[in-house]
């Protein structure tokens, strides 16, 4: 086997994604495994449905993956993560990217159909976070207060705020009204804010719903008086991320070590689902893009893309679950 020379890849992250990598390096584990490409081409084609979140790292993924690998090819298609199960079902899809984890419903589903569960890989670690725009003077929030940001019923107490003096900010911001951006019901980030934040309760009326993450921080980056939950790399010049106050009153961002030490309480893993049968290998294509996913070289380009990379020990755990 020939280890993917180190120079070759850096020029590559650094064309895909446009800046050098350098300053990423010193938050991937380096007990992680690195990519070799093998001598013998992979020839094959692989398609993902599901997560938009987990899907536009996929895209970065697939980018270095089929520029080591030219006779390969990688679609991906993002609908949400409430598309993800029935592809996997159909066999429409072979990775099911889903930023929540799949529901007893859905794991019924295919256990129904194939007599074993579907095979849960965790590829990166990502926060859900509250953004308003970059002119807002917010401070903090608390999870009580972002829950009557977005709720009707308002399970953690309170009512439902309208201006943003209902939330503390006074002078000329006290009269402003809210203007709340959300995620559409199929979306991952939906279902798992609703129970973070939410305690399952219902999303208020007058959301604006929009089909991701981009959406919403582009939405809430053109109106000084808007605010909207999003996973936490979508951050723009015009926007910025809320830290969020615990019961002490201590602000915690959605940065690395508040998202590893359960501080922040947003934090999420990101996952494809496969369908792996117990005593059947995964087509080999597939399960080279996942061993990618999963080395040095694929959590470096997680961390480019502003995600958290997984540790050695995680990412070992989750080749196991399909590996040879």
């Amino acid at each position: 086997m020939r280890r993917l020379s180190m120079v070759v890849l850096m020029g590559a992250l650094g064309a895909l994604i446009g800046a050098s990598p350098q300053p990423a390096m010193e938050f991937v584990d380096g007990g992680l495994p690195r990519y070799e490409a093998g001598e013998a081409d992979l020839a094959g084609s692989i398609v993902s449905v599901g997560s938009t979140t987990v899907g536009n790292l996929l895209s970065r993924w697939a980018d270095a993956f089929r520029a080591m690998h030219p006779q390969t090819s990688v679609t991906i298609t993002g609908a949400g993560s409430g598309t993800a199960p029935p592809a996997l079902n159909s066999g429409a899809a072979a990775l099911a990217p889903m930023s929540r984890p799949m529901n007893a419903g859905e794991i019924g589903a295919f256990r129904a159909k194939f007599g074993y569960e579907p095979t849960r890989i965790t590829v990166a670690i990502d926060a859900l976070a509250v953004f308003v725009n970059a002119e807002n003077p917010i401070d903090a929030l608390s999870m009580e207060q972002i829950d009557t940001i977005f709720s009707d019923d308002c399970k953690r107490g309170g009512e439902t705020a309208r201006t943003w003096g209902d939330l503390g900010l006074t002078g000329e911001w006290a009269d402003m009204p809210l203007i709340v951006y959300g995620f559409r019901d199929t979306a991952g980030g939906y279902a798992l804010f609703r129970e973070l934040v939410l305690k399952d309760g219902e999303y208020r009326k007058d959301i604006s719903v929009q089909p991701g993450s981009s959406a919403i921080v582009n939405g809430i980056g053109a109106y000084p008086n808007a605010v909207g939950y999003a996973s936490q790399f979508f951050q723009t010049r015009r926007t910025r991320m809320v830290p969020i106050r615990d019961e002490s009153g201590a602000a915690h961002s959605p940065d690395a070590r508040s998202c590893e030490n359960g501080k922040y309480p947003l934090a999420r893993e990101l996952f494809v689902y496969i369908n792996k049968a117990p005593d059947k290998p995964l087509d080999p294509t597939v399960e080279a893009f996942l061993r990618f996913i999963l080395s040095y070289e694929g959590q470096l380009i997680a961390a480019e893309d502003g995600n958290f990379p997984m540790s050695a020990p995680l990412a070992a755990q989750q080749v196991a679950k399909f590996a040879r």
